[in-house]
């Protein structure tokens, strides 16, 4: 049986710009992209 793991928007989005050679994103860090900026380093 396949076992599946969730995830959130937040490391799809990590994966995303990693897949596809973004190492340094900018912008004014928040409360709403906080999990976002520690997540990308």
């Amino acid at each position: 049986m396949a076992s599946s793991t969730l995830t959130d928007g937040f490391h799809v989005v990590v994966d995303a710009l990693k897949l596809n050679g973004i190492d340094t994103i900018l912008g004014v860090a928040g409360i709403p992209i906080t999990d976002l900026a520690v997540l990308s380093r």
